[in-house]
């Protein structure tokens, strides 16, 4: 590296750019997922996540191509950004499905012993 900020911008968008296929390819996967989603009444509901979280990725692929090829530092700032929307998208899906397990769990535990309550 001989200092120069295009050269910066290049190496530290590479690995962004590299993984562009694969959040391309994410990104395709989560839109058809809730594009699935979306034939049935409830899926409808929550189709919308997985689409916006496709766009996400698509967006961000392009943004870190964008910063590679031209060493454009807003382009790298945006790619970055859209990652961080996503993996927070997901780390928020992650902890609802957390929640939501357990409180079914806690039912059901809550029900055996009730059903084994009234049956004594």
């Amino acid at each position: 590296m001989n200092g120069n900020p295009d050269n910066l911008i290049r190496e530290v968008s590479a690995p962004l750019w590299e993984a562009r296929t694969w959040m391309r390819f994410l990104g395709a996967i989560a839109i058809l997922y809730g594009a699935v989603l979306a034939v049935t009444i409830i899926g409808l509901i929550i189709a919308w996540l997985p689409i916006w979280i496709g766009i996400l990725l698509f967006q961000s692929a392009h943004a870190a191509e964008r910063a590679q090829n031209r060493a454009d530092q807003e382009s790298l700032i945006r790619s970055l950004g859209k990652l961080r929307l996503c993996f927070a998208v997901l780390g928020a899906l992650a902890l609802l499905g957390i929640i939501v397990i357990s409180i079914f769990v806690v039912a059901a535990i809550a029900g055996g012993a009730l059903g084994e309550w009234l049956t004594a």
